[in-house]
C-alpha cells in the first residue's frame, strides 16, 4: 500500500471539476469522499453527494464489518478511510480499491462546521458552531496546528476562559463578586498553565493569547472587560499560584 497522504497534500475540492464515484478531496479541513459523479456541489452543502471522512470516534478495524464511504478505521497503528462499498481487507493486496491510508491533525477531535465568510464570525464574539464555548476560528486554528495533542487539549480549554470573559460583557455590570472571581480566576489559570509549559519545555510551542484575540476590537474588550471584573472581584479569593495548574484548567 502506498504511503500516508498527509491532510494538507489532498487536493483542494474544485466547483467546476467533474468527480467521479469514490474520488476525494479536502474541504473546510475536512475530507469528503463523493458518492456519484457529480459537479458544482460543494460538499458541506449536500451530503447525499458527499460523505465526510469521519475522524472524531476512529476504531479499529475489524474484518467482520461493513465500511461505507467516509468511515474512517485504524489498523497497526495506521489510519484509513472508506472510498468505496467493496468488501476488501484493509490489508488486502487490492486494498488500494477501497482503502485511503491518511493523517489529519484534527484526528480525535470534533471540528466545527465553520464559514469564514458568515458575517458573524468578524464580530467580537464570533460564532460557536459546534456549542462547546469555544468560538470556532480559534478552536480550528489550534486543532489543524502542528502543536501536541496534550497542548491542543489546554489551548481549546484556555479557549474557554478567554470565551468565558468576551461572553460576560452582557451581565457584567450585574454581575456577582463571585462570578467575577470564576472568571478571573480561569484567565489567571489558563495563563499560568501556559507559562508553566513554557518555562519546563523549551522545545514545545505552546499557544498564544493572539490566536484568540486576534482583532483589534477582541483585544480591546479583552482589556476592557478584564478592567471592569478588576472592580467587582474578591481579591481574598483569587487563584494566585498552583502547582500544577495545567491539571486544575
Amino acid at each position: 500500500m502506498a504511503m500516508a497522504t498527509d491532510y494538507q497534500d489532498f487536493k483542494e475540492y474544485e466547483d467546476d471539476y467533474l468527480y467521479k464515484r469514490g474520488n476525494y478531496v479536502k474541504h473546510r479541513n475536512n475530507i469528503w469522499v463523493s458518492r456519484h459523479n457529480l459537479s458544482s456541489i460543494t460538499p458541506e452543502e449536500n451530503k447525499f453527494s458527499w460523505a465526510k471522512v469521519n475522524i472524531t470516534d476512529v476504531n479499529e478495524w475489524k474484518s467482520s464489518q461493513t465500511y461505507i464511504l467516509g468511515k474512517a478505521v485504524k489498523h497497526n497503528g495506521k489510519m484509513f478511510f472508506s472510498k468505496s462499498l467493496w468488501p476488501i481487507s484493509v490489508d488486502s493486496l487490492h486494498s488500494h480499491y477501497k482503502w485511503v491510508e491518511f493523517s489529519h491533525p484534527a484526528i480525535g477531535f470534533d471540528l466545527p462546521s465553520f464559514d469564514p465568510q458568515d458575517p458573524k464570525a468578524s464580530t467580537i464574539i464570533g460564532i460557536d458552531t459546534n456549542q462547546n464555548n469555544i468560538r470556532d476560528d480559534y478552536e480550528i486554528k489550534i486543532i489543524m496546528s502542528d502543536k501536541p495533542v496534550a497542548i491542543k487539549v489546554l489551548a481549546l480549554k484556555a479557549g474557554e476562559k478567554y470565551q468565558n470573559l468576551m461572553l460576560s460583557s452582557d451581565t457584567i455590570g450585574s454581575m456577582s463578586a463571585e462570578i467575577a472571581n470564576n472568571i478571573m480566576n480561569g484567565l489567571i489559570l489558563a495563563e499560568q498553565c501556559k507559562r508553566k509549559i513554557d518555562r519546563e519545555n523549551t522545545g514545545i510551542r505552546t499557544w498564544k493569547k493572539s490566536e484568540f484575540f486576534n482583532t483589534f476590537d477582541r483585544i480591546k474588550q479583552n482589556r476592557l472587560l478584564q478592567n471592569k471584573l478588576y472592580r467587582i472581584i474578591d481579591e481574598n479569593n483569587l487563584t494566585t499560584s498552583i502547582e500544577n495548574p495545567c491539571t486544575v484548567l
